[in-house]
């Protein structure tokens, strides 16, 4: 009965199990619904350094650091021409410079300059160095003092033609330790050198100065 109303009439079991349904109803187990999926971000695109003629200082940083100490390290490096114009194509034997700005950040006990040009997308080792330039600065100590600069002047690189990396360092004395580097990992430009004459039928890499004499006993010169 239910508020004076007859609700069932019957079996006391049957009657007792409706009673029971009546009073507890029926158990409902949820059902959890899965998790959404979760959506991976995709990677980060790798690093990819842009070269800048005005400061270098923060490109390639991690690279850098992670090759050398990190004790002097290169604010711009440029190549220009004799007036001091930023340039990276030249004739061949036509003169250029190469300019560095660098600050040492802690005191170094010798500061040695390392200038390497290498073929075009060779090793940095021995295979692929077309020229190499190792140059003090310093033999004794060097302190932090600002920024200084570097004026490299390059009167004739002896190659004929070509295009070539620029493998540039700042290191100790005994060549074992180097406190910065600039490679591709600050994309620096190529350097290109094209042939003196238009449509010289010249290959190979080094220039060779000649003269030639046709009997007549007048000497002809390289056509440059």
């Amino acid at each position: 009965m239910k508020e004076g109303r007859l609700l069932s009439l019957g079996p006391v079991d049957d009657i007792l199990e409706e009673y029971h349904a009546l009073v507890h109803g029926k158990r409902v187990v949820p059902v959890e619904e899965p998790p959404p999926p979760v959506e991976e971000e995709p990677p980060p695109p790798p690093y990819v350094p842009v070269y800048d003629a005005e400061s270098i200082a923060e490109v390639g940083l991690v690279d850098r650091l992670s090759r050398t100490s990190g004790a002097v390290r290169f604010h711009r490096a440029v190549v220009t021409d004799r007036e001091g114009r930023p340039c990276w194509t030249f004739a061949s034997g036509k003169p250029f410079r190469i300019e560095l700005d660098y600050e040492v950040m802690e005191e170094v006990p010798s500061l040695y300059l390392l200038v390497r040009f290498l073929a075009k997308g060779a090793p940095e080792d021995e295979g692929g160095v077309v020229s190499n330039i190792w140059q003090k600065i310093s033999d004794g100590p060097v302190s932090p003092a600002g920024s200084r600069r570097v004026l490299l002047a390059i009167e004739r690189l002896p190659v004929v033609e070509g295009r070539f990396d620029l493998y540039i360092g700042l290191g100790r004395k005994d060549d074992q330790l180097y406190y910065d580097i600039l490679d591709r990992n600050v994309a620096l430009p190529t350097l290109t050198i094209s042939p003196p004459v238009a449509g010289a039928a010249r290959v190979g890499i080094v220039k060779t100065d000649y003269t030639m004499d046709l009997g007549s006993g007048a000497i002809i010169p390289p056509l440059a």
